[in-house]
C-alpha cells in the first residue's frame, strides 16, 4: 500500500488505506500474511558539545557560522562500506494470517503489536471471493436412464463445464442445441463420486453420481429417482468407455466438489 501519514490519513480515530488488492486463481488453502509497518524516528547524532549561551543575542558572522555548523547533520560512515545497504527505519508493529475461514469478517486482531505502540490492536478490511471453477472434460459417456419404467443404456455427449454436466445426443449438438439435460453440482450429496456398486450395477467403468432437488408437483418414482418426503432423490449411472477415462472423469468431478464445498458451503447440499 501506500505510506499513510496520520496528518492526512487519519479519519476519527483510525488510519485508513483505500488500497485494494485482487488475488486470482487462489487455491482453498491459501494464506496471505497481512503485515503493517510504522516508520521510527531515530534522534540525530551530533558530537559538537553545547556551548554556553551568550548574553548578547546580536547576530555576529562568527556567531552566524557556529549556528550553521550545530545545524548540519553529521555524515555518520556505513560500518559496511560506501556500497553497504543501510537498514530501514521501518518496524513492524502488527501482522494478521488471513485464510479461507476470515471471509465474512470485518476486524481481525494484529499480532506483535509492541507495547508502547500507539495502534488498538486491531485491523478492519473488506474480503469478497468469488469461486471459478477452470476445471473442463468432454466427452462420450453412456447414461443409464428410465424409458417407460424400463432402464435403458444411451450414449451421450457430455460436456463438465463451471459446475454443472451437460449432455447432448452427438458432438456438433453442443454448439447448435439446448442440452438434453444437466446435471448440476451443487445438488450432490454423494461425499465421493465413487464407482458405481457392482451389485447393483453390473456394467464396466460406470461411477455413480448422487443429486437432489425440490420435489415438484409432476415428479414420480422411476427406476433413477425418488420421492422422499419433500426432495426428489436421483441416482445418476454415467458409464466411460475405458477405466483410465472412468478415473479421469471422478477425479475431475471430486476436485469441483471440494471447491464447491471449501468456497460455497452455504450453495451446496450437505454430503450424506
Amino acid at each position: 500500500t501506500p505510506l499513510a501519514s496520520t496528518h492526512r490519513g487519519l479519519n476519527g480515530d483510525t488510519l485508513t488505506f483505500p488500497t485494494s488488492f485482487s488475488l486470482s486463481d487462489v487455491s482453498s488453502d491459501f494464506k496471505i500474511q497481512l503485515e503493517v509497518y510504522a516508520l521510527v524516528q531515530k534522534r540525530e547524532i551530533c558530537s559538537d558539545k553545547k556551548k554556553k549561551p551568550s548574553k548578547s543575542k546580536a547576530i555576529t558572522p562568527k556567531r552566524f557560522l557556529a549556528i550553521t555548523k550545530s545545524v548540519q547533520t553529521p555524515v555518520v560512515a556505513s560500518p559496511g562500506g560506501p556500497h553497504a545497504v543501510r537498514t530501514s527505519n521501518f518496524v513492524l508493529v502488527g501482522s494478521h494470517a488471513l485464510t479461507l475461514s476470515s471471509i465474512g469478517k470485518s476486524k481481525f486482531p494484529l499480532d506483535k503489536v509492541p507495547f508502547l505502540c500507539p495502534l488498538e490492536g486491531h485491523i478492519h478490511l473488506k474480503m469478497q471471493c468469488e469461486v471459478g471453477s477452470k476445471v473442463e472434460e468432454r466427452g462420450f459417456l453412456t447414461m443409464f436412464e428410465d424409458v417407460s419404467g424400463f432402464g435403458a443404456w444411451h450414449r451421450r455427449w457430455c460436456v463438465l463445464s463451471g459446475y454443472c454436466v451437460s449432455y447432448w445426443t452427438y458432438p456438433d449438438d453442443e454448439k447448435r442445441k439446448n442440452p438434453i439435460g444437466r446435471i448440476s453440482l451443487t445438488n450432490c450429496t454423494s461425499k465421493k463420486v465413487e464407482p458405481a456398486n457392482r451389485e447393483f450395477c453390473a456394467r464396466p467403468n460406470t461411477f455413480e453420481l448422487i443429486t437432489v432437488r425440490p420435489q415438484q408437483k409432476d415428479d414420480r418414482e422411476t427406476l433413477v429417482s425418488q420421492c422422499l418426503n419433500t426432495m426428489c432423490v436421483t441416482k445418476n449411472w454415467l458409464s466411460a468407455d475405458t477405466k483410465e477415462e472412468r478415473n479421469l472423469w471422478m477425479r475431475k468431478l471430486n476436485q469441483i466438489l471440494v471447491d464447491l464445498r471449501m468456497w460455497q458451503p452455504d450453495a451446496c447440499y450437505q454430503p450424506v
